[in-house]
């Protein structure tokens, strides 16, 4: 899978890219909004995150988890990933939803790589479902301009994900 988009380019991640997944999620920055700590990995579990992430696609799929570069770089600087949300205890009982998100290491934050890495997983997502999401804490709000700047709607606080409190919701449906 490859899509290219302004100046990106969405792809599958591949055994290559262990030490670049391993210094963006290894990066406290990076993870502090995504519900857990930095991820300290050895390169062999990292292959094996990956290679995980590879049988999960090929057997999903509405699952995307890909690695982000910029055109011309073979590099990542990120993921972008559309997939099932994982309900928070006492949702279980709803109907499936959607998520769209992105992360990028912190030194190509503030250049509008994740504006475009949001337009593809938006276009992704709305090609698979009729509806997604995207979910951030409150505080992380470069993300949340992100939302609006693709055409996300507020949805509002949540709790309904994830077991996580301090979330905010923002929907997309297809037109």
């Amino acid at each position: 899978m490859r899509i290219a988009h302004k100046r990106i380019v969405v792809r599958d991640w591949t055994l290559d890219d262990v030490d670049a997944s391993l210094a963006i999620y290894g990066d406290p920055e990076v993870t502090k909004y995504l519900g857990g700590p930095p991820r300290e990995e050895t390169r062999e579990e990292q292959a094996a995150r990956i290679e995980r992430i590879r049988a999960r696609a090929e057997s999903d799929p509405y699952f995307a988890y890909w690695a982000v570069e910029r055109e011309g770089d073979a590099t990542p600087i990120g993921t972008g990933l559309c997939l099932k949300t994982k309900h928070s205890s006492g949702f279980e009982d709803m109907e499936d939803e959607y998520e769209i998100g992105w992360h990028l290491g912190r030194e190509f934050w503030g250049q509008g790589y994740g504006t475009e890495v949001a337009e593809v997983m938006l276009q992704v997502g709305l090609e698979w479902h009729p509806k997604v999401i995207a979910v951030a804490f409150e505080p992380n709000i470069a993300s949340l301009k992100i939302m609006q700047k693709i055409g996300m709607t507020y949805e509002g606080p949540t709790d309904r994900f994830f077991d996580i409190p301090g979330l905010v919701c923002y929907t997309a449906s297809r037109t």
